[in-house]
């Protein structure tokens, strides 16, 4: 073999494995588990915490995607909710929080949904985001008003 060709594999052998370094040193389980998928941001009233909490592990389980929870009070102004972060979706008993949101992002996907036995609950969903995430919202929304969530409020006294 001459020089000319043995420095030639060592090139190539160097840029390959200059190729897997990456994958060499990323961390174990980074590839393929939750950091990889979305998170739907949902705002909700504080007294919607339990319930949300067990529809969530529902949802995660049908739908593959983790829901980010905010709760707040009824006395927290819409202002101050559009401050924290994104809204996927805004659950409250609060019209004027409501309404709030929808002034601010005019991004609401639908009409919003009135849900509760106890006191009277209303849940939107919100067009931030890619195309995905909307329709994410839409369905953690149709889970909240639909039986099986209606089934989880009852049982929290909702």
């Amino acid at each position: 073999m001459g020089s000319g060709e043995g420095a030639l594999r060592a090139a190539l052998g160097l840029a390959l494995s200059l190729c897997w370094l990456p994958l060499a040193l990323a961390s174990p389980g980074t590839v393929g588990t939750a950091l990889d998928e979305p998170k739907l941001r949902v705002f909700a009233d504080s007294s919607l915490r339990d319930a949300f909490g067990e529809l969530a592990a529902v949802y995660n389980r049908d739908y593959r995607a983790d829901v980010a929870f905010t709760f707040v009070t009824p006395a927290t102004s819409g202002e101050r909710i559009l401050g924290a972060a994104p809204i996927n979706v805004f659950a409250g008993a609060n019209p004027a929080q409501l309404e709030a949101v929808q002034r601010a992002t005019g991004k609401v996907l639908g009409r919003p949904q009135v849900f509760g036995r106890s006191r009277t609950y209303q849940i939107a969903a919100y067009a931030e985001g890619p195309v995905w995430m909307q329709s994410l919202a839409r369905d953690f929304v149709d889970l909240v008003i639909g039986r099986n969530g209606q089934a989880v409020l009852a049982k929290w006294g909702l």
